[in-house]
């Protein structure tokens, strides 16, 4: 063979239709090389779609049946990388659940939209006990808005928006520890637990991001906790109190 027909077949090679065969081989080596799985499913589409050209061209007649597999192949890709998209993002969430997300934070937007499709939203009409020391806790609350009277062994404190109620008693699978009175006007967002518990159990991702939400607002209660009882020199009595009172 000489250089000329090598330059002649290296030219055809890289002319359409064939060098759309060629595209589509490297898309698809590209997005498999790629860790990040959107990425790698735009690589793959842009693949398919040069073979649906190839097919297309390449013959006197187009390919159909393998055009037909291909646009199954790029519709069930298109559809994955829209489920993807809408795990990563807000997108199509209200303002009222991008701005309950913010509280979240530890649950990518799917998970989240998960855990809330089990929740319940109650305005508080009037003073509502919605746990009892020492009596078995059936949910999870969270304080969406207004605040919380919290009695135990005597004592009594607020705890404002922005908290959940009965985490220790869920995650422990123990009584509560203090009775808990929402009051009038307070919006509260529930959870039952044993429903709560098997999205748990299916997701280890899910577990793992609901329990270091809880771990978060447990830190934050006892950092505010302490300065508030004024007794800072007695701070390891305080501590088991105020993450009891949670």
């Amino acid at each position: 063979m000489t250089l000329e027909d090598l330059g002649v077949s290296a030219v055809e090679q890289l002319s359409p239709p064939r060098v759309y065969v060629h595209l589509a081989l490297l898309f698809y080596v590209v997005g498999f090389l790629t860790r990040d799985e959107l990425i790698l499913r735009f690589q793959v589409l842009a693949g398919t779609i040069f073979y649906i050209l190839y097919y297309y061209f390449i013959a006197p007649v187009p390919l159909w049946e393998a055009i037909l597999g291909s646009v199954a192949i790029a519709l069930a890709n298109i559809y994955s990388s829209f489920i993807i998209i809408r795990e990563r993002s807000t997108f199509g969430m209200s303002a009222e659940e991008v701005s309950l997300y913010q509280h979240f934070d530890t649950l990518r937007p799917g998970h989240f939209r998960r855990v809330m499709k089990h929740a319940d939203w109650q305005h508080i009409k009037t003073d509502e006990i919605l746990l009892k020391e020492g009596r078995p806790v059936e949910k999870l609350y969270f304080i969406r808005s207004g605040s919380v009277q919290l009695q135990r062994g005597g004592k009594v404190s607020t705890l404002g928006a922005g908290h959940f109620l009965g985490e220790l008693a869920f995650l422990q699978n123990t009584p509560a520890s203090a009775t808990v009175t929402a009051g009038q006007g307070a919006e509260i967002i529930s959870w039952d637990q044993s429903r709560l518990k098997k999205i748990m159990d299916r997701s280890p991702t899910i577990s793992n991001a609901i329990v270091a939400l809880f771990n978060k607002d447990l830190a934050i209660k006892l950092s505010v906790s302490w300065p508030e009882a004024g007794l800072v020199r007695q701070r390891s009595d305080q501590a088991p109190q105020a993450v009891e009172n949670a």
